[in-house]
């Protein structure tokens, strides 16, 4: 084997999928957002409610710090920064502040226009959640050159064992069918399937015991 031959044999190093929290004011929240906003650019849900005008962009921009500074989740991510969650313990959902503050929010976000029927959609969703204290999987997202790697697998997996650590489930909605299939594979099931205005279908899913 020739020295070049060698030279090209150069083994990556380990990508470090161990998960940590977040705090409130830590300075990589900036890029971890920026990070949610590329990973869910071509989201069906979020093109849902983002208006798709001139204006989307800033409106992406917004959605996403609106939803992991303002609304009281926590947000987790993976030691390499490629992949970030965002969710709510049993019973620390948005406050009525907050959700307020997020409807008025969406007239600009989804456009005057669609903000109604995004608002009246949004709320039918609440009765798809379990009856019981549950963990709510808000957003959880993998840096689109990264995916296929473990990230988003070790972020389901940590939040999974402090639910089973508390004898509670985990909840959360998915636009995306592949999707279906990749929570199937780590311990969840379709719980309700709804149609939302202009087709939108969104499948609820709830961890198995």
């Amino acid at each position: 084997m020739t020295p070049a031959c060698v030279a090209s044999m150069v083994i990556p190093p380990p990508i470090d999928l161990a998960v940590y929290r977040v705090s409130r004011h830590a300075a990589e929240r900036v890029s971890l957002i920026d990070l949610l906003r590329r990973a869910f650019d071509r989201d069906p849900h979020i093109n849902w409610l983002v208006r798709q005008d001139h204006r989307r962009e800033t409106a992406l921009a917004e959605l996403f710090v609106l939803l992991v500074n303002e609304m009281g989740g926590e947000l987790h991510a993976t030691a390499d920064r490629q992949a970030a969650a965002l969710w709510f313990p049993p019973g620390g959902g948005p406050h009525w502040g907050a959700q307020s503050r997020f409807f008025l929010r969406l007239l600009n976000l989804a456009g005057p226009l669609r903000a109604v029927a995004r608002g009246i959609d949004l709320k039918r969703l609440d009765r798809c959640h379990p009856a019981r204290p549950h963990f709510h999987l808000q957003l959880l997202g993998v840096a689109p050159e990264c995916r296929g790697q473990g990230h988003g697998s070790a972020l389901v997996e940590q939040l999974r064992a402090l639910a089973r650590a508390a004898n509670q489930p985990v909840y959360l909605e998915t636009s995306r069918r592949e999707n279906v299939a990749f929570y199937s594979r780590r311990g969840f099931e379709v719980a309700a399937e709804t149609r939302l205005s202009e087709g939108l279908c969104l499948w609820s899913l709830v961890s198995r015991s």
